[in-house]
């Protein structure tokens, strides 16, 4: 009997100690960036879009830094699109953020911007990172990660943006519950 109990007692701690695992790595917090310090974006509903020597402060949290983000020239060839909304052809970039003791860096890749007058664009993509340091990392950006992207321009100016990390779905956790329930079911029949 006691042998029983002690097995239960077992798996139901080693559930909480697990969901608990699950709970603290799912609270991600986004990076934001903007406005740059220096550089300019050249956008254009004809194309290229072209970015020049980006780069400007970023904030997680409390923390910022300057230069915290930074975005490698690239020009960026329209594919196509009307009406304001455009998508961009095949593009990587290198972005780098650093704040304070740690740094990202990952490949941008912009699928497509919106052109509003006067002079305001709207960028959207991913960023598939590449390298991470802890900080990082346990905020929801480890390497090998891709998180949505996306950054709004004005009159040649990266006015502000963000970068948005994965989020572990409800229905995860609920499935890893239950087949933790599963297990103590299987364990209390043999015991």
């Amino acid at each position: 009997m006691s042998r029983k109990l002690f097995g239960m007692i077992s798996i139901f701690i080693m559930a909480g100690v697990l969901s608990g695992v699950c709970y603290a790595n799912s609270i991600p917090t986004q990076i934001t960036f903007g406005p740059n310090s220096m550089g300019t974006v050249t956008v254009s509903a004809a194309g290229p879009e072209v970015f020049s020597g980006v780069w400007g402060w970023a904030y997680q949290g409390a923390n910022s830094g300057n230069p915290g983000f930074t975005l490698a020239n690239a020009t960026i060839p329209v594919a196509g699109g009307s009406g304001g909304i455009y998508t961009l052809a095949a593009n990587a970039m290198t972005f780098t953020v650093d704040i304070g003791v740690d740094s990202l860096t990952g490949i941008l890749s912009l699928n497509s911007v919106a052109i509003q007058p006067p002079g305001v664009a709207t960028f959207v993509g991913t960023l598939a990172i590449t390298s991470s340091s802890p900080g990082f990392q346990s905020s929801g950006f480890p390497k090998g990660a891709v998180v949505n992207a996306d950054f709004v321009t004005f009159n040649g100016n990266l006015s502000s943006g963000e970068l948005i990390p994965s989020v572990p779905e409800p229905g995860t956790i609920a499935l890893v519950g239950s087949g933790l329930l599963a297990l103590a079911g299987l364990l209390r029949r043999r015991l």
